[in-house]
């Protein structure tokens, strides 16, 4: 299914019928089910009242369309980011309705596994794990993508050494940048990277700089 943005949803045209059912045969409580997906912000109060309006004689298909509405808000969640997630209050609700999505966004944002994550999902899942390091480690520019695909090769066989070289990554990272000199670190913008990734170094390098502390402007 195609994600589709807030103002999509809010736009959403709904679908013709084609027949009614009979909704006494099927004992569906439509303003329950209304209830619930407003509840769960699956749809406005605004799209409750247009879908009760049309679909008040066709229970099961009113439930369907609710489906889809929820469906088109999952993926609204995962075309999110962590950080815009946490920013309006939705990293909740992503949890409670896809956990595996935000269990991967979690990864993906700090490089280990949120609380939720079961040992015995890692153990199972270890091919899973590998992916979603290389990508962090990638993103992060803890190392080039051209390393990590050559790891993936040379250890290809040897998956446990394989996921110690991509949790390390981080730490190789930072003592390659706290190696460098101040002047290099800046003529290569690294300074904001050093600054992220670590910043009691980037302030011992500063000090060592400048000759006084640093402090945030």
């Amino acid at each position: 299914m195609i994600p589709l943005r807030k103002d999509q949803i809010d736009n959403f045209k709904l679908p013709s019928l084609n027949g009614n059912v009979d909704t006494k045969k099927i004992n569906i409580n439509i303003d329950e089910v209304l209830k619930d997906a407003i509840k769960n912000s699956d749809v406005t109060k605004d799209q409750a009242t247009l879908l009760k309006k049309q679909y008040q004689d066709n229970a099961d298909e009113l439930v369907k369309l609710v489906e889809e509405f929820r469906k088109c808000r999952v993926n609204y969640l995962m075309s999110l980011s962590y950080d815009e997630l946490d920013k309006a209050g939705l990293l909740a609700e992503l949890q409670t309705k896809y956990l595996n999505g935000f269990q991967e966004k979690y990864f993906m944002r700090f490089g280990k596994h949120h609380a939720s994550f079961k040992v015995n999902d890692k153990i199972n899942d270890q091919a899973k794990e590998i992916e979603l390091l290389a990508k962090f480690v990638v993103d992060n520019k803890d190392a080039t993508a051209e390393l990590v695909a050559a790891w993936r090769v040379n250890f290809k066989d040897h998956p446990e050494r394989l996921l110690e070289l991509l949790k390390g990554a981080a730490q190789t990272r930072v003592d390659e940048l706290m190696a460098m000199e101040w002047k290099y670190l800046d003529e290569h913008e690294l300074l904001q990277e050093l600054k992220k990734k670590y910043f009691d170094g980037f302030k011992l390098k500063y000090k060592q700089k400048f000759g006084i502390d640093y402090k945030e402007q």
